[in-house]
């Protein structure tokens, strides 16, 4: 993920394309509503030209600070997930990645590529969601008086979590 940030904010297509894979099945979503590619081919078209467009603005890997990036592999396949800020001149945009790559000729190759700009959930559902544990703890303490006429109705009450992930910073 780093070494193709690199690429595109030192505006290094060849190195950039050389990290995604020219397999059918390729797939990349950006942030735009029409960014949809349907094959490395498409998505490297588009991101060429958006590369000369950043670079017309000023933008550079210099204004990136990743704040989290993970990445995992099992066998063939490797993926990867980054949360990072990008400076512009209109101001700091953060961005959300994930990438599935593949290992090729004993390269990892790009198959899949997902961008997004997270929005607060009241924002897209009209509701505020849960997002974390201490969301979850912190609605249960803030209404321990439902909870404590449903257990007295009831007798027990059984709280379960599956999917739980720590944290580390």
């Amino acid at each position: 993920m780093l070494r193709v940030g690199e690429a595109f904010g030192s505006r290094d297509f060849e190195t950039y394309a050389n990290q995604v894979s020219a397999d059918p099945s390729f797939r990349g979503i950006g942030t735009d509503a029409e960014e949809f590619w349907a094959s490395a081919d498409q998505f490297l078209n588009v991101r060429r030209v958006q590369l000369e467009e950043l670079g017309q603005q000023g933008w550079s890997q210099a204004d990136v600070t990743v704040e989290r990036l993970d990445a995992f592999e099992n066998g063939p396949v490797g993926w990867a997930s980054m949360l990072y800020t990008l400076r512009t001149p209109v101001g700091d945009t953060r961005l959300r990645a994930t990438v599935v790559l593949v290992l090729e000729s004993g390269a990892w190759k790009i198959v899949q590529w997902h961008t997004s700009v997270p929005t607060p959930n009241v924002q897209s559902f009209g509701v505020e969601l849960t997002t974390t544990l201490d969301d979850l703890l912190e609605s249960v303490a803030q209404d321990s008086a439902a909870l404590d006429a449903l257990a007295a109705s009831e007798g027990t009450m059984t709280l379960a979590f599956t999917d739980i992930s720590v944290r580390t910073h």
